[in-house]
């Protein structure tokens, strides 16, 4: 079997936290991954039949890491970008994570600690701060 290549390697290792940071906004993922040609016709109209934010994100990533490296690349990119990086600063962590190469010629992942919660970033009595900041209501 061969061996799995570094930045899918990558992304395995971080599924569920990207999971459950995509998904309050699992459309506007969709639609990015989609102008950035990252899933098939086929398979961007499965992603969209689900119907749950987390089911949506989950299929989204496994179309994405069974396309294969270069898909998983452009996932990546896409998680660094502006518009992602403004919509979720839950995603800042994915720019600390970095696909370096050894020595060796072979790739491997440096990860960086986790530095932020993963649930909301400010919890002040009945009300909260999510991780959009903007301020909720506690019910």
């Amino acid at each position: 079997m061969a061996e799995e290549h570094a930045e899918i390697k990558l992304l395995r290792s971080q599924k569920a936290k990207v999971i459950e940071i995509l998904s309050t906004d699992a459309d506007f993922v969709l639609q990015h991954a989609d102008s950035r040609s990252l899933l098939s016709r086929h398979g961007y109209q499965q992603v969209k039949a689900c119907r749950s934010p987390s089911e949506k994100v989950t299929e989204l990533l496994d179309h994405i890491l069974q396309r294969g490296p270069e898909a998983v690349k452009g996932l990546l990119k896409l998680l660094n970008s502006e518009p992602l990086q403004e919509t979720f600063p839950m995603l800042s962590f994915i720019k600390d994570l970095e696909v370096h190469t050894a020595s060796s010629g072979e790739k491997e992942i440096v990860p960086v600690p986790e530095t932020m919660p993963s649930k909301d970033i400010c919890n002040n009595g009945g009300s909260h701060y999510t991780q959009s900041g903007s301020k909720g209501i506690a019910a």
